[in-house]
């Protein structure tokens, strides 16, 4: 993981929050993997609300976009199922939107029912635990880029020689 990086999390208005500090990265895309799971499981509302704040999120790696684009593709299967982006500063949009993952996720919707709460809901949050240096979980690079290849033919190609490499050495 990141040097610098942490995850912040809460609820409010009926939305799970979770807040990058960092560089979103291999390192940190197993925690945020985990978080969401544990959230989604233990939801009792059957159309979970998810919004990631990525204002203080200095950076993203393909396995991190791919970790966010999995997760979108998790809650589409969702009825009424909600994703959500806020805080993205312009670099980290121009990533994702080169990854297509603005047709996943919606990116800084103006409209949300949280827009006029943001700065109070930043400072309620709560710190999550991170793991010292998790090990790199090479599953997980590789189902992440497997699903980056299958947003777009672009993706695809790029992403070929990664996921083949990746299934050698597994």
């Amino acid at each position: 993981m990141s040097q610098s990086a942490s995850i912040h999390v809460g609820e409010t208005n009926g939305y799970s929050w979770i807040r990058i500090c960092g560089k979103g990265d291999v390192f940190l895309a197993p925690t945020l993997k985990k978080l969401t799971e544990k959230l989604l499981s233990s939801s009792t509302n059957t159309a979970p609300k998810l919004v990631v704040d990525m204002e203080e999120c200095s950076g993203m790696d393909s396995t991190f976009m791919g970790t966010l684009a999995s997760l979108a593709i998790k809650l589409k299967g969702m009825a009424n199922a909600c994703f959500q982006l806020c805080g993205v500063t312009k670099n980290n949009k121009d990533s994702l939107e080169e990854l297509g993952l603005d047709s996943l996720i919606e990116i800084n919707p103006a409209d949300a029912e949280w827009s006029d709460n943001c700065q109070k809901v930043r400072s309620e949050l709560n710190q999550w635990s991170l793991d010292k240096k998790p090990p790199v979980d090479r599953d997980l690079i590789l189902e992440t880029h497997k699903t980056l290849g299958e947003l777009s033919e672009k993706n695809k190609i790029e992403f070929t020689p990664v996921i083949e490499t990746l299934e050698q050495n597994l």
